[in-house]
């Protein structure tokens, strides 16, 4: 039982991680495009 909830825990926190990451390395890239077709 203790061993599901700390998977569960671990999911969740790989899920944060996933979005965190996602806006981290994707929102500079697109903001470049924005720059770049503007040019």
């Amino acid at each position: 039982m203790l061993l599901l909830s700390v998977d569960y825990l671990l999911s969740l926190a790989l899920t944060e991680l996933a979005r965190r990451s996602w806006s981290l390395f994707y929102l500079p890239k697109i903001a470049l495009q924005i720059i770049l077709l503007q040019n």
